[in-house]
């Protein structure tokens, strides 16, 4: 797998970072131009990280400035319930166990930095390229 070809909100920010050997620190940037992209895209600058995106993907009805992401179209199903089910938990997983303790605990680099980056950042792709490719709906 190539990192280049990775969404570009999980690429771009960290690539420099990635190129001289920073693994760690190219995820992190990833974890906070997604995070800012979504705010962007939601004009949600109050909250963030795992509130952000338990709001984005909520299934309740989009209220004054707090708008919605929208994966699909709502047919009634359980399909469209677990879908954004899913991208709430995920989201919430990546903030909670990959960058908040990044950000806040020592790393050290146990030879597997680089694949375990590599991982990490084909995760927050995915979240990037859900959050870009969802309509967004508004009262």
């Amino acid at each position: 797998m190539d990192a280049a070809n990775l969404h570009p909100w999980a690429w771009e920010n960290g690539r420099s970072y990635w190129n001289t050997g920073h693994y760690h620190q190219a995820v992190m940037q990833a974890a906070i131009r997604i995070n800012a992209e979504t705010q962007s895209k939601l004009e949600r600058m109050d909250v963030s990280e795992t509130a952000l995106f338990n709001e984005a993907f909520s299934l309740n009805a989009p209220k004054a400035g707090v708008a919605r992401l929208r994966l699909a179209k709502n047919d009634g199903g359980k399909t469209y319930e677990n879908l954004h089910r899913g991208a709430r938990a995920f989201a919430e997983g990546l903030y909670a166990a990959i960058r908040n303790p990044g950000m806040h605990l020592p790393q050290e680099d146990d030879g597997g930095e680089e694949q375990l980056a590599l991982e990490q950042l084909a995760a927050f792709s995915l979240l990037a390229r859900w959050v870009d490719q969802a309509s967004t709906e508004m009262v």
